[in-house]
């Protein structure tokens, strides 16, 4: 950013790089320097949504995705982030419709899935809910979160002995 103090999209990922180090402040102050250089980047308003949750700002950081999605009404992320915001505030079926429009427009990213299931499970929506956390384990075998939501509605459905293996894959 030295080299090209106007350079928006450097200055973003330096405020999650920002937010991964804890300096929010700073990670803050960054969105609003690339906001100022670009009103209408939706990345950078989603970037800003990202640090006002993690200061527990979340009404704020809501109204951020807002943002985004009225610059963007495509952008996967934002409406994802809505929907663990909106998940947040208790407002379930709100965040469905959200994750349901991430996924619409990216039904590749497993962490929308796992975010989707848990929020089918909050709602007892359980065969659906293991349905989305199926198709976040397919997306990322890896991927302990997607397990262990698998494991949790497993578990919810009296099915033991899968949710302990569940279980065990989220810790391997």
């Amino acid at each position: 950013v030295a080299a090209d103090p106007n350079a928006e999209d450097a200055i973003v990922n330096m405020a999650l790089a920002l937010v991964e180090l804890g300096r929010l402040g700073e990670a803050l102050d960054a969105c609003h320097r690339a906001l100022e250089l670009v009103p209408t980047d939706a990345l950078a308003w989603v970037s800003k949504g990202v640090v006002l949750e993690r200061m527990g700002r979340v009404e704020e950081a809501l109204e951020a995705c807002d943002r985004a999605i009225a610059i963007d009404p495509n952008h996967a992320l934002a409406w994802h982030n809505r929907g663990v915001r909106l998940g947040a505030k208790g407002r379930v079926s709100e965040a469905l419709t959200a994750f349901e429009r991430s996924l619409s427009l990216d039904p590749t990213d497993a962490l929308t899935w796992t975010n989707h299931a848990k929020a089918l499970m909050q709602s007892q929506r359980l065969d659906e809910a293991l349905a989305a956390a199926d198709r976040a384990v397919t997306l990322s075998p890896l991927n302990s979160g997607a397990w262990q939501a698998k494991a949790i509605v497993l578990k919810k459905l009296q099915r033991i002995d899968e949710s302990l293996d569940a279980f065990d894959r989220a810790v391997e």
